[in-house]
């Protein structure tokens, strides 16, 4: 009869020659088999490449090696005053105390940039506190491929908000907050290497509404710093398989223009390569 398999006695435990299955005596075992599966993904307990022959001698539950980050996270800083790197200067590190009151409704900021080493997304953008009066700043961010302002034809989707901000008042000099941008690992929001963006954010309410906050702008050549149009500094990120560095260069630019007047896009105010708002950009570039 033929042999019995998986037989749990041991008696057949490795692979048998041609020969020794022809000789099998009448009620022996065909040897044990053994169930395997894929390692599983992102565990700690198989760090390091593996080489094939560890991968197929791979047991039933043990995991694949975790992957580093494919991404570096840095802040870029168009200012001499702020140093770009890791590290988020927002409150620790003053900006100014430029203040020039609250904004009236439909008058917006805007600047330009773009990342020449490496494919990016935006994940915080920044606004100046108070210096004066804290309070809310209702506004809308946009962000356009291109060099244009409200070009509805050119908007990366992902990165749209409409919504209210508190500003806190720092006193003089005032530093940053740093808003959140829903854009992480959205494949939609990865931006294109070398190709310019336009950052815009338009004020959706009078500034003589209640609790409306006065925000503080950065002005170059002043105390805090000059302006600056390029940055390259390292990006990094760790998790339990190490680390991801990347050196990035960041690049800023006046917008060319505007292609439709609607509100709030109305009336540019203030902001340029040697002013305003826009100070730090949150930053993750890809590996």
């Amino acid at each position: 009869m033929a042999r019995i398999p998986n037989k749990a006695d041991g008696d057949a435990s490795s692979i048998w020659k041609m020969n020794e299955q022809y000789v099998a005596e009448y009620g022996g075992e065909w040897p044990g088999t053994s169930v395997t599966s894929a390692r599983h993904p992102q565990g700690n307990k198989g760090t390091g490449v593996w080489k094939l022959n560890q991968q197929r001698n791979a047991r039933y539950s043990t995991k694949w090696p975790p992957r580093i980050p494919h991404y570096g996270q840095g802040y870029a800083s168009r200012t001499d005053h702020i140093t770009s790197n890791t590290t988020n200067p927002a409150t620790a590190t003053p900006i100014g105390n430029w203040n020039v009151g609250s904004p009236p409704a439909n008058y917006y900021q805007a600047l330009s940039m773009r990342c020449t080493s490496h494919d990016w997304e935006l994940n915080y953008w920044s606004n100046g506190n108070s210096a004066n009066y804290a309070g809310l700043i209702y506004y809308e961010f946009r962000l356009w491929e291109g060099q244009y302002v409200n070009d509805t034809s050119k908007i990366v989707t992902p990165y749209s908000q409409n919504q209210a901000m508190w500003i806190p008042n720092n006193g003089t000099p005032a530093g940053q907050t740093m808003t959140y941008l829903s854009s992480w690992e959205i494949a939609e929001a990865r931006l294109t290497q070398n190709t310019w963006y336009t950052m815009g954010m338009a004020y959706t309410q009078a500034h003589n509404q209640s609790y409306h906050g006065q925000p503080t702008l950065w002005m170059s050549g002043s105390s805090y710093g000059n302006a600056l149009t390029s940055v390259t500094f390292d990006c990094t990120a760790t998790n339990a398989a190490g680390t991801t560095t990347e050196t990035a260069t960041f690049e800023w630019a006046n917008v060319a223009g505007r292609t439709a007047t609607s509100a709030p896009w109305n009336t540019h105010w203030v902001t340029s390569t040697t002013n305003g708002g826009f100070v730090t950009s949150a930053v993750k570039v890809f590996s």
